[in-house]
């Protein structure tokens, strides 16, 4: 996701050091903040016909389905209701049928029922802000990306743009399992732990957005750098969403250009930029849809001169060293941050980060949205 820092105050304005576009608008400060622990929503689900959404499987984001056609059974929009939340991460979660969100303020994972109704499933101080997040639900695990922007009511000037954690905790009970600190493996002047996603050995892999690194977490051992490169520079937030391929690569999308790199888990080093046949400016999050293609979102760089604001599809029949936009959703600038597979459902997260990053408070009002491609 994109970000514009805030002082230690979480009054929202550029930060100059790390020379990121736009400009704050308003000058004003920020509202003060509910509770961390949300309320009950009043949220509603919009449905578009009749039945039950269909049980998902375990790894969306692991590896791309056998292609089959698509049904679309579930509701057209979940509306949910938390003050200020702003979640930016979502997944799926099979064994409540619900979604997971994160939030960047509250900085813990939330549980969305499918009539919009929300509650903590995991409350814990250590959080600052949470952003990607992955459910390995063979292991029962939730693994989620804590770093500080400077926008979290936990924010302080000496974590702010200086952590990058993943924290794993038991998804039935929420209970923390392992806190695994990832900035003294790679030098920088700044960290931001942003997505993670989970091989079939519950291997995780991480992005670091301000540095050029990904990690690796095995389950129980050791952390340590998958691979680092040039590619991965560039100014402000880099490095974003990740998806795991099951011919061994992982498919990473760079935020700020929108260039997609094929990255080799028998050979790290090799790392490849994938031909695409348009930019995708404000790559986000990603997950491969039940056809076996990869759908990713892309939102607004704030300050930038090209607006995309948009959830794209996309296919390759070279085994991704190349793709080509085969669908795409135009969503308007709503902030969308990253997408989870619910059966044969694409459903994207309307985060409305814009106006956190812009002042533009309160924001009481989010959504999670299903996917309906216009062929390209």
């Amino acid at each position: 996701m994109m970000i514009l820092l805030g002082s230690s105050s979480v009054e929202t304005e550029c930060f100059d050091t790390m020379a990121i576009l736009g400009h704050h608008e308003g000058g004003s400060q920020m509202p003060a903040f509910h509770s961390s622990t949300p309320r009950k929503a009043l949220g509603t689900a919009l449905f578009a016909g009749a039945g039950l959404l269909l049980a998902g499987p375990a790894n969306a984001e692991t590896q791309p389905p056998e292609a089959e056609p698509a049904l679309s059974s579930g509701p057209s929009e979940i509306v949910f209701e938390e003050h200020n939340l702003f979640p930016e991460g979502i997944a799926y979660d099979q064994t409540r049928n619900e979604f997971l969100v994160s939030s960047l303020y509250f900085g813990g994972i939330y549980r969305v029922s499918l009539e919009g109704d929300i509650q903590p499933l995991v409350e814990d101080e250590r959080l600052i802000s949470t952003f990607g997040l992955h459910l390995d639900t063979e292991r029962n695990r939730v693994l989620v990306c804590n770093s500080d922007l400077g926008v979290g009511e936990r924010t302080a000037e000496d974590t702010k743009m200086q952590v990058a954690e993943l924290a794993i905790y038991d998804l039935a009970t929420g209970e923390p399992l392992r806190h695994v600190d990832l900035t003294a493996l790679h030098e920088g002047t700044a960290h931001f732990c942003n997505d993670v996603i989970v091989g079939p050995d519950g291997t995780a892999y991480v992005t670091n957005s301000l540095s050029p690194v990904i990690y690796r977490v095995p389950v129980d051992g050791e952390p340590d750098v998958l691979t680092t490169s040039e590619l991965f520079e560039g100014e402000g937030v880099n490095l974003n969403g990740l998806v795991y391929h099951p011919d061994g690569y992982l498919i990473v999308a760079k935020y700020n250009d929108g260039t997609l790199f094929r990255v080799s888990l028998d050979d790290p080093s090799d790392v490849r930029q994938v031909e695409l046949d348009r930019t995708l400016e404000g790559a986000d999050g990603m997950v491969w849809d039940s056809q076996g293609k990869l759908v990713l979102a892309a939102n607004s760089i704030i300050g930038g001169e090209v607006s995309t604001d948009a959830v794209v599809q996309l296919s390759s029949e070279d085994g991704w060293q190349s793709a080509h936009v085969s669908g795409s959703m135009d969503t308007g600038a709503v902030f969308v941050t990253t997408a989870a597979q619910q059966g044969d459902d694409t459903y994207v997260l309307y985060a409305r980060l814009d106006q956190l990053f812009t002042g533009k408070l309160p924001v009481e009002r989010f959504s999670i949205r299903r996917v309906d491609f216009e062929a390209q």
